[in-house]
């Protein structure tokens, strides 16, 4: 459902958004859900650590005892 509101927007910048062919409703309406999404985000509770999720993304190098050598130059 579809309501009808009133908002103030600068003169210059409504003129310039139609000139340019702008549904100002639609991107008003995006702008406000998500201002919305965002502070509903904040307000969420934290989920809590789990090592497995952690152990899930972790990447090993390869197996131990295979690092690269350090080189250095002598002058």
């Amino acid at each position: 459902m579809r309501k009808k509101v009133s908002v103030t927007i600068d003169q210059k910048i409504c003129d310039k958004g139609k000139e340019l062919g702008l549904n100002l409703s639609k991107i008003s309406e995006n702008a406000i859900k998500a201002c919305i999404d965002a502070i509903e985000s904040i307000n969420q509770p934290k989920q809590p650590f789990s090592i497995d999720a952690f152990q899930e993304k972790r990447v090993m190098a390869g197996p131990m005892g295979f690092e690269p050598t350090t080189f250095s130059l002598e002058g």
